[in-house]
This record gives C-alpha cells, sequence and structure tokens, in this order.
C-alpha cells in the first residue's frame, strides 16, 4: 500500500496512491460520513432531557449541522489546497474523535449553564458547544480525501462523485443503524464511545500501520482511555433526597429509568423517561405522589357516569387504568413502547384484567373495532405532548 506522502514532508502529496490507499480512502470516507450522521441522531437524546425533544431542538440540531459542515467543507477545502498531506487528513480525523469522546463528559455541565439561555437560544447553544467542533472537523475530511486521491483533473468529477456516494452510504448507515438498532442495544453514552474510539483508532492504523510512527499509538491512546474511564453513567438527580436507581435502560422511545426517592419517612419510586418524570408511586400504599394522576382518574365521571369501556392511551405507571378497573370500568391500554409496559409490571405492581396494545395509540384509535365510551389520552414525549394524537385526522 502507497501512501501519498514523500517521508519526511507531511504536506506535500508527491507520489499517486495505489488501489490499496484508495480503498483505505474510502473506507474513512464512509466512517466519517457515519460518524456525522450517528452525532446528528443521537444529539437529540442528549438535549431533549433538558429542552424537550420539540421543534426548536431539532431545529437546533440541524442548524448546528449544516453551518459545521458548511464551514469544515470551505476551511477543509483551503487547507487541502496548502497542507494536503494525507498525515493532516488524519490527524483531524484524530482530533473529531476526541471532541466526541469529550460530549459525554461535559454534557450535563454545558447543558445546566445554557438552560438560563431559554428554549430557543439554549437549544442552539448547547448543540454548537457539544457537536458544533466534531461536526466542523468532520467537514473539513472530505475535502482532504477528495484532494489526495484526485490524481487527474480529466476524472475530478468521477473522484467527488466517488466519494461523496461513499460517504452519504455511511452517513445512511450511521442514521440508520443507530435509530433503528444501537440505542437500544448499547445506549447513548456507549455509542459515543465507539464511535470516537473508532475515529481515534482509524487514525492510529494509518500512522501506525502506515506511516510507522509508533509513537502515535502511545500518545492516542493514553488520552482516550483516560475519557473513557470518565464517562458518566446518568446525569446525577439532586436535592436533598436520597435517590438510588432501580433499573436504566436506552429504548428507542428514550431512556428510561425507575429510581426509588427517600427523605425522611417518605419512600416514593418514580418513573423518568429522558430525565423527566413521568408518574410517581408511594411505596408504602400504591397510590400515586402526583396530583394530576387522580384528575385523570376523575375524568369519566365529570363527563358521564353511563360508561364503562374505556381506552387509557399512555401506560406510564400504570396507576390510571388499574385504579380505573378497581371502579368497575373495563379498561384497556395503549403503550408505544414496550420496556414501559415491562417497567410498570415490574417495579409498580402494574397488572389489569383488560387488554395492553403496544402500538401507536394514534394507528391503533384508527385501526381498531372497539368502540370506547371513554378515551383518556395520558401521552407525553419529551413534556409535550405528539401533536399527531391531537390532529383532525387522528380524531
Amino acid at each position: 500500500m502507497v501512501d501519498p506522502e514523500e517521508k519526511g514532508n507531511l504536506g506535500v502529496c508527491t507520489v499517486k496512491p495505489d488501489w490499496g490507499f484508495t480503498i483505505f480512502l474510502g473506507f474513512t470516507a464512509m466512517a466519517t460520513g457515519a460518524s456525522v450522521m450517528i452525532v446528528e441522531v443521537l444529539g437529540s437524546k442528549v438535549i431533549g432531557p433538558f429542552f424537550g425533544v420539540s421543534l426548536f431542538v431539532w431545529t437546533s440540531l440541524i442548524t448546528v449541522t449544516l453551518l459545521a459542515l458548511a464551514t469544515g467543507y470551505a476551511i477543509g477545502g483551503y487547507l487541502a489546497d496548502r497542507k494536503n498531506g494525507a498525515g493532516y487528513l488524519y490527524f483531524i480525523i484524530l482530533a473529531a474523535g476526541f471532541f466526541i469522546l469529550l460530549i459525554p463528559v461535559f454534557q450535563t455541565a454545558v447543558l445546566n449553564i445554557c438552560l438560563s439561555f431559554g428554549l430557543r437560544l439554549g437549544a442552539f447553544t448547547s448543540a454548537a458547544i457539544l457537536f458544533g467542533p466534531a461536526l466542523f472537523l468532520l467537514g473539513c475530511v472530505t475535502p482532504y480525501i477528495i484532494k489526495i486521491a484526485a490524481t487527474e483533473m480529466r476524472l475530478i468529477g468521477k473522484t467527488v462523485g466517488v466519494f461523496y456516494a461513499v460517504s452519504t452510504a455511511g452517513s445512511v448507515a450511521g442514521a440508520a443503524l443507530t435509530g433503528f438498532v444501537l440505542i437500544a442495544a448499547f445506549g447513548i453514552h456507549d455509542i459515543f464511545l465507539f464511535t470516537g474510539s473508532g475515529l481515534v483508532l482509524l487514525s492510529v492504523v494509518y500512522f501506525v500501520g502506515l506511516r510507522k510512527k509508533k509513537w502515535v499509538l502511545l500518545a492516542c491512546l493514553l488520552p482516550a482511555l483516560s475519557l473513557s474511564l470518565t464517562f458518566p453513567a446518568k446525569p446525577a438527580l439532586g436535592g436533598n433526597a436520597i435517590f438510588k436507581e432501580v433499573f436504566s435502560r436506552d429504548t428507542f422511545y428514550g431512556n428510561v429509568q425507575v429510581v426509588d426517592r427517600s427523605k425522611g419517612k417518605q419512600r416514593h419510586r418514580l418513573l423518568i423517561t429522558d430525565g423527566l418524570i413521568q408518574g410517581g408511586m408511594d411505596k408504602a400504599n400504591g397510590f400515586s405522589t402526583y396530583l394530576y394522576t387522580y384528575y385523570m382518574q376523575f375524568l369519566p365521571y365529570a363527563m358521564s357516569a353511563n360508561g364503562k369501556k374505556t381506552l387509557v392511551a399512555g401506560l406510564g405507571i400504570g396507576i390510571i387504568p388499574k385504579w380505573l378497573e378497581g371502579k368497575g370500568f373495563d379498561v384497556d391500554v395503549v403503550e408505544i413502547n414496550p420496556h414501559i409496559y415491562e417497567v410498570a409490571k415490574t417495579y409498580f405492581d402494574f397488572n389489569i384484567k383488560g387488554k395492553v396494545i403496544v402500538a401507536d395509540a394514534r394507528q391503533h384509535m384508527l385501526q381498531t373495532k372497539e368502540k370506547y365510551d371513554y378515551v383518556i389520552t395520558d401521552v407525553f414525549t419529551g413534556g409535550m405532548m405528539p401533536d399527531h394524537l391531537f390532529s383532525i385526522e387522528a380524531i
């Protein structure tokens, strides 16, 4: 495999890259393209618990991503014309890997500071600080790769097209795997660890395997190991009470936690999704610790005393459907997250005679042949009710 750098001159491309190194460049384009989308998809999971998974959060993430990439393309192209050696390319990738490893380390501190800026500015600023540096560096990669790989002007169009296609294919794979598989399988912090470490390893392979600079291995692995050991497990819950995490899992619909809270004689168990409390139970008597559930339970009585058949959309800890069934109502529940159902049964003593349907509430209400006297909607995403359940089409 021929590296297109003259020995002793890091910045001048003097040798035409052979097919082996061209394939390595293609893998680099795919890996960095995947990393861009992994960071963007995970961004909503990082910022969501603080600012809600709202339009403002997604607008901030998309804007920061596009600004960082556009700036990276421009500056990367400028630098590639002046410092076009492959060593500079893999140093940029190395730096991007370390910035990704830093995201979980500083996310809580950055987000707590940005909360005071308000919803719009806070979401944008936190996204820019946490994800901007890594995305900017990843944006610099493609111009460098094209500069190294393009050896003949008459083939420049083909070279650009091939490497952009490979990079985009990596982005597609990164987005799909992260959203459909990785979050639920490994968790957000582990994915950041794998992604950042993967980019660091890619640079190490170049410098140590191709350039024979073994000192780079030690220089890279020591700080990478230190960062991996400092990864926080989860954002800490504050206050004077004593909190003990009983269960935690990242799911396709956010992080789900069960936390026991002790304060004085109080012994409460909380259900938390993406840092937001979704329900609480007094462990001594099984009653809800939040007033809103009592208001929800009495809604059927406020509307009509004649109905019995009830659909509860959104399970939570299951107190509302369990209480209604105890009062003689025929209750079915529709819940989109299967892990919430398992958590309610295991940690909150949820059990009813009616059906529990694991599905999107809107789809179930449109497709079911059941007729209900009451439909109680208790669904929240990131502290907000999902719009698609309150549209004319859904009703």
